[in-house]
This record gives C-alpha cells, sequence and structure tokens, in this order.
C-alpha cells in the first residue's frame, strides 16, 4: 500500500492511499491541476519510508505530487509524457482578445488521438493565464511558464473542444494538462482561427500576385 501526505496551497493536509503504482497513475490521470501541485510531506510503500520532507535542508527543492507520479511513472515504463494529463479549471471564460495568433502559429501534427493529423496552433497569451486557463504561473513563486495549443481540423469547420496546455517548469520537467472549452469558448477561438487562415491566404496571393481574396 502506497501512503502519500501532502499539501496544498491553502496548507490543508491530505492523506491518500494506493493499493499500487497503476491505482496511483489511474487516479492522477485527469486529477485537478492543484493535486499535481501539492507538496509532498512523506509517502511510504509498505511501511517503507521513500521520502520525507523533514529535515531537508533549507534551499532544497521539496517534492510535489507529479513528481511522486514520475517515480511510479518510471517502475511502471512510462515516460512523464505518457503520463496523464491535469485538469484545468480556468476561474473566468475565455474571451475575445485573451488570446492571438502569431504569424507562424500553425503547424502541422497528429491529432491528439492518434486518428489522422491536423492543425496545431500555439495559442499567444493576452490575458493573465492563470484566471483562464487555471495554471499557477503568473507568480515569483516559481519559473514556470506555459504553452497553450488548439487542434483544428484540416477544413477548419471542427477542432478539439480542450486546449492541451504543457507548463515547462523551472526543473526542466514538463506537465501536460488539458482545458475544456464550452461552447462559447469553442465557438471564438474556432473564428479566431478561421479569420487567421483567411488573412494568411490573402497574404500569399498578394505575394504570388493573385490580388486579394
Amino acid at each position: 500500500m502506497i501512503w502519500i501526505i501532502s499539501m496544498d496551497k491553502e496548507r490543508h493536509v491530505q492523506r491518500q492511499a494506493f493499493p499500487s503504482g497503476q491505482a496511483l497513475r489511474d487516479f492522477a490521470n485527469g486529477a485537478p491541476y492543484s493535486w499535481y501541485e501539492q507538496k509532498v510531506l512523506l509517502v511510504t510503500e509498505d511501511r517503507l519510508v521513500l521520502y520525507s520532507s523533514m529535515g531537508r535542508q533549507k534551499g532544497t527543492k521539496k517534492m510535489q505530487m507529479q513528481d511522486v507520479l514520475a517515480w511510479y511513472l518510471d517502475a511502471l515504463g512510462e515516460g512523464r509524457a505518457d503520463a496523464t494529463y491535469a485538469r484545468l479549471t480556468g476561474a473566468r471564460e475565455i474571451q475575445e482578445g485573451d488570446f492571438c495568433l502569431a504569424e507562424d502559429a500553425a503547424d502541422w501534427s497528429p491529432s491528439p488521438d492518434g486518428a489522422g493529423e491536423c492543425w496545431v496552433y500555439h495559442l499567444t497569451p493576452g490575458c493573465n493565464v492563470d484566471e483562464v486557463l487555471g495554471t499557477y504561473v503568473e507568480t515569483w513563486e516559481n519559473e514556470d511558464t506555459a504553452s497553450v495549443y488548439f487542434f483544428v481540423e484540416p477544413g477548419y469547420d471542427a477542432a478539439a473542444s480542450v486546449l492541451q496546455v504543457e507548463i515547462a517548469r523551472g526543473d526542466g520537467s514538463v506537465l501536460s494538462c488539458e482545458r475544456m472549452l464550452n461552447e462559447r469558448e469553442y465557438a471564438l477561438l474556432l473564428r479566431m482561427v478561421q479569420a487567421f487562415e483567411v488573412r494568411r491566404l490573402q497574404r500569399l496571393m498578394r505575394a504570388e500576385g493573385g490580388g486579394a481574396v
């Protein structure tokens, strides 16, 4: 039995038990982002202490739940990229102007479900991403950065109903997250992509001497 004692940002202590590393992995898949961020105080397995924050030297990095998960993913033969994803919940809806698209924002990529290929757009934030995504990167307390991606079908008429968010941490690790979109957010982002593609086509045709679309 794996026992983990952790503390959230409000300093509430939580105790969790998992019968195996696989059970921990299954729980983590889709767990809230705040769970991954919890500071770990103690980890034991079959009464053997694997980690304790007690007596650690000042300035040394303390573990978070994502670090404990990485241990067990390694034991299961899975890397962090295969891990799981954290579920993000923003404090407010995504609104017009929160994100924009740089000229080189689009790339051709395998679709998230592996069923084919699609366009992936790197969204440039023009807002406090912590508010709209539920991350914790707009702070001096860490060096984390968030990259936000929107997957769109080749015909630009449909897209994934989630944003993929990759959080690059100061220690070099990456946490994969998903932020669900409601109908209004989905429509807003899809319209932004469609308008972006019209402008891109217009620029291309002008460059080739074809005039405006």
